[in-house]
């Protein structure tokens, strides 16, 4: 296994935020067209979060990583080591 850190680390980190706002943002427009429902700004950015969380928790992120501790802290996610 690759120990993810580094450029490496945040550039990973920066294409799964850009997939998952674009995903999310393209099936909150469905969900408003096709079945009239709509989501708060929280909660798709709530999705967003969880999604880059459940990626990261796939990959052996380093823990130590600077990036790994802003995300970590700003972003509040739990559990990504």
């Amino acid at each position: 296994m690759v120990c993810l850190k580094g450029k490496y680390l945040l550039s990973l980190i920066l294409k799964l935020v850009w997939n998952s706002f674009i995903y999310m943002i393209w099936r909150e427009r469905n969900r408003r067209l096709f079945q009239g429902r709509k989501s708060n700004e929280e909660t798709i950015i709530g999705s967003i979060k969880d999604v880059i969380q459940l990626r990261l928790l796939e990959r052996n992120v380093n823990s130590s990583s600077n990036v790994y501790n802003i995300l970590y802290t700003e972003w509040c996610l739990r559990g990504v080591t």
